[in-house]
């Protein structure tokens, strides 16, 4: 399988996605922030892939302190770096899938105490067109901490 990418020729241009902190703007446009981590070893379970990752970029995603939602992009990538992706002038093919995880409702943890977290990424939250606008669809306003 393969996630979904932009194709700059398509008529059907979807909302852009941030990677990196989101600036205030006139936009009407929606916005998320990803973290996208690509995987060649996946392991999980026949609902979860169970994905490690380093406490300080788990912290980064944890919790509902964030005016803009974040997601944890999990991108499980073929062994062989040469098999990544495949391109030509109309489209480029990435393999093998792409998956959400929202840490929306999970706790902070102690980097002091605790150095890495087994993340669950729903097998069912693939990377697909649909799957994107549905992230992108409003939300319901998150708590945002007091400067």
């Amino acid at each position: 399988r393969s996630i979904p990418v932009y194709r700059p020729n398509h008529p059907h241009r979807s909302d852009r996605l941030c990677d990196t902190p989101a600036q205030p703007t006139n936009q009407t446009r929606s916005k998320i922030e990803a973290q996208v981590k690509s995987w060649s070893s996946p392991r999980g379970t026949d609902l979860d892939w169970l994905y490690p990752i380093d406490v300080r970029h788990y912290n980064n995603l944890a919790g509902e302190g964030f005016a803009v939602s974040r997601y944890l992009f999990l991108i499980i990538v073929p062994a062989d770096a040469g098999r990544y992706a495949q391109a030509d002038e109309t489209s480029l093919r990435l393999s093998h899938c792409g998956y959400w995880a929202s840490l929306r409702t999970s706790p902070l943890i102690d980097h002091a105490v605790q150095r890495q977290v087994t993340v669950p990424v729903p097998k069912r939250n693939v990377l697909t067109v649909k799957g994107l606008r549905s992230l992108l669809e409003p939300r319901p306003a998150q708590r945002v901490p007091a400067s």
